[in-house]
């Protein structure tokens, strides 16, 4: 918890049986299966088998909104891959400069992916807007109240 402080991360739970709540987690839940199907066996026994390579692939990826990787707005710089030479080295006269340099890249990245998002949001917005009619109801208009039901997994 005090590296989450530090960091300024914040841990919000979510209700149960309301996967609304969660739909950053939900949508990678669908990425993640329909990865594992692509690899799998027609029989589905070896899924386990390609875990590891499915979750590498999700985490050095660009993300299409935030334009950054998971691993880079979790540690900030990018992932050191096998066959690779690290493109920069840095060196820091105190342990704790390290420590600050990732906090300012954090922020950075942070920062400029949460510009991303919202200017992601704001297109899809205007493309739902574009063919969005607004109803009009005057008083003692019937009308027909939809009352959903969530679907739950564990049925």
């Amino acid at each position: 918890t005090a590296f989450t402080q530090i960091l300024g991360y914040h841990h919000i739970k979510s209700t149960p049986y309301h996967p609304q709540t969660n739909g950053a987690i939900e949508r990678f839940n669908s990425t993640f299966e329909r990865q594992i199907a692509k690899l799998t066996d027609q029989c589905v026994n070896n899924w386990d088998m390609h875990l590891k390579s499915v979750v590498f692939a999700y985490n050095t990826g660009q993300h299409a909104t935030t334009k950054f990787s998971p691993y880079e707005l979790q540690f900030g710089r990018q992932p050191k891959l096998p066959p690779e030479k690290s493109p920069t080295s840095y060196e820091f006269s105190k342990p704790n400069d390290y420590f600050q340099f990732l906090q300012q890249t954090l922020k950075i990245y942070q920062q400029q992916a949460y510009r991303n998002m919202k200017k992601n949001q704001q297109y899809y917005k205007q493309k739902f807007d574009a063919n969005r009619q607004d109803s009009y109801y005057n008083v003692g208009d019937l009308v027909l109240k939809r009352f959903s039901t969530f679907p739950s997994k564990l049925a």
